[in-house]
């Protein structure tokens, strides 16, 4: 009874507890409502109280991540890290964006250093290599590939460099496992950022990973509209013959084998598949309009599906 009457005691006097000085506070990414009350317990010099806890468990206490300036009460910072930071922003990239898509999207949520993140990203892979061994032995400046496709809540002061170095952390997190034991790994991403460009079917990814593997056996031109569309300024949902003649070294319809660098940020889903392609022997696809495709052998086969469906 006695400990009973000391929590409920305790109860308001933690809620209203002030702070003699700002301190400053940091809510990290995924931590958890437990996490940051034990945080802020130490910050108040306050004993934990197992009420507080659970009434904020049953109240569904959901920190947001950022930076913060706690001064007042317990329950002021309570509500301030509900709330989030002002200048916090949540990001979201989904899978199989580009670098400049990704640039736009933060420019849209309201990050004015935008462009220097596309410029960095497409030109300062070299100073990340410091920091990461899977950008250590890659022959291009260009980060394309690397940068994971998450939300992110970004301090809208925040260099790019940070915004980059979270997206890479992920990387290293999610993708690095799963690559790391290929000593092509960097060819993987290209081929899984084609797969991600080309495939609106989960179940596809893996029979297009084979296709354009069957084509590298044989030395067969990848064809890929998915690599012409990576250098076109705008998109487009059916390529011309014209397009597919433009010279860049991003063009499969005229250079042989992958392209230079990854065309897009890939989905693991995609990654697998080019690390665990279906065993096929197929050498074209063609898309049938509603998010399949339809797989063949031969030039012949390839010609007759599409005049048989208006072609």
């Amino acid at each position: 009874m006695f400990v009973f009457f000391l929590i409920i005691v305790n109860f308001p006097y933690v809620l209203f507890y002030r702070l003699s000085k700002p301190v400053e506070f940091h809510v990290y990414e995924g931590e958890s409502s437990g996490i940051v009350l034990q945080k802020l317990y130490k910050v108040y010099n306050t004993t934990p109280s197992l009420f507080v806890d659970l009434y904020y468990r049953l109240k569904n206490f959901d920190p947001k991540p950022g930076n913060y300036n706690l001064s007042g009460s317990f329950l002021d910072s309570i509500c301030a890290i509900q709330k989030g930071p002002d200048n916090i922003i949540k990001v979201t990239f989904p899978e199989g964006l580009r670098i400049k898509d990704m640039s736009l999207i933060l420019k849209n949520d309201g990050y004015k250093k935008y462009k220097e993140y596309e410029s960095i990203a497409y030109n300062d892979l070299k100073f990340f290599s410091k920091k990461y061994t899977f950008l250590q032995n890659i022959n291009s400046n260009s980060l394309e590939g690397f940068l994971f496709p998450d939300t992110y809540f970004i301090n809208k002061d925040a260099s790019p460099y940070e915004i980059i170095d979270m997206q890479l952390d992920d990387f290293e997190k999610r993708v690095w496992p799963l690559i790391k034991e290929r000593k092509d790994y960097y060819d993987v991403l290209k081929l899984a950022s084609l797969v991600e460009g080309e495939a609106k079917v989960d179940r596809e990814r893996p029979i297009i990973a084979s296709v354009f593997l069957n084509r590298l056996k044989i030395n067969m031109p990848l064809e890929s509209c998915a690599s012409v569309e990576y250098f076109l300024p705008t998109h487009k949902d059916v390529l011309s013959y014209a397009d597919t003649r433009i010279e860049s070294p991003y063009n499969t319809y005229l250079h042989y084998g992958l392209p230079p660098t990854p065309i897009n940020s890939p989905s693991i889903k995609s990654i697998e598949a080019a690390l665990h392609p279906a065993n096929t022997k197929y050498l074209y696809f063609v898309a049938k309009g509603d998010g399949t495709h339809f797989f063949c052998r031969t030039y012949e086969e390839q010609q007759a599906f599409i005049k048989s469906h208006g072609g």
